[in-house]
């Protein structure tokens, strides 16, 4: 073998390695990702917070179908609601907020690769679930048993997901609350050591 020929072989092995192991990516799947917007957000007991749930990184693939799982712990936050995004044009869709703790979406384009080819952006929201703050904390959302395909119904498995949190605060009339109860606790004291 001369050293052209070697350095070629050389250079094929190294890029497939390198996408066998996923940092080159193949026809622009490894880049999908999906991710919550905002990343961290904060609601007051008892009131909703609006969590957008994008797909990025869509450059030469168009997304056809997709089903997940949002996962959310149910002691801090509830789902409440629904709203799916238009980039997928018409769609047939299916929500469950019936299990606690678990938010289920699913969604199907009528429209033909044709569509979805000229009118879907690279990056752009799938749905947005609003969530009310139930009890004080921190809630970690995850998405969990994903499946994507493209337009033409080719799943598409080589993608990646970030976590969001929802913090979960107190309304200020409890720290208020709080603070008058202590200053009350304060003066008693006082008052007692006279």
């Amino acid at each position: 073998m001369d050293a052209r020929a070697y350095s070629t072989a050389r250079k094929l092995i190294f890029f497939i390695a390198m996408a066998i192991i996923g940092l080159i990516p193949i026809n622009g799947l490894a880049a999908i990702q999906l991710t919550f917007q905002p990343d961290a957000s904060s609601v007051v007991v008892g009131n909703l917070r609006t969590v957008a749930l994008v797909i990025s990184g869509m450059n030469s693939v168009k997304l056809g179908a997709f089903s997940f799982d949002v996962n959310y712990p149910p002691a801090e936050v509830s789902a409440i609601s629904v709203s799916y995004g238009s980039d997928l044009g018409a769609i047939y869709s299916l929500t469950d907020l019936a299990t606690s703790g678990q938010a289920y979406l699913s969604a199907v384009s009528s429209e033909s690769t044709g569509y979805l080819s000229s009118h879907q952006p690279s990056s752009f929201t799938l749905a947005s679930v609003q969530f009310r703050g139930e009890a004080a904390g921190l809630s970690l959302l995850t998405f969990a048993n994903v499946s994507l395909a493209d337009a033409d119904g080719n799943s598409l498995d080589v993608f990646t997901s970030r976590t969001g949190s929802v913090t979960v605060v107190p309304e200020p009339s409890t720290y208020l609350a709080g603070i008058c109860a202590l200053g009350i606790l304060g003066l008693f004291g006082r008052r007692n050591r006279k």
